[in-house]
């Protein structure tokens, strides 16, 4: 019994986080300044790889990405995730980089 009454409150909870992130609006709050967004430029500079790296990936391998780990606006800048370029680089994020 006390296993149901655990996996109730967590599914409540798990609930409560995600009703509590959703804007009125229906979006999902996400803050710009984490640092787990990067530009496509930056994220090459961290990994060390040239500057048209994440966009020719994109380009040549979409399928190697993650789903919702980049997204290109306008046509021209290209934001992406931590959590995308370590699976595609296979390296996780060198912070110690400047």
């Amino acid at each position: 019994m006390l296993h149901k009454n655990f996996n109730r409150r967590f599914i409540a909870v798990i609930v409560a986080l995600i009703l509590w992130a959703v804007k009125p609006c229906g979006y999902i709050m996400i803050d710009l300044h984490s640092s787990e967004l990067l530009g496509a430029g930056e994220a090459a500079r961290l990994w060390g790889k040239n500057k048209d790296y994440v966009r020719n990936s994109i380009r040549q391998s979409p399928g190697k990405w993650p789903a919702g780990s980049w997204r290109k606006f306008d046509d021209r800048q290209i934001i992406v995730t931590v959590a995308g370029m370590e699976a595609v680089t296979g390296e996780k994020i060198p912070r110690d980089k400047s």
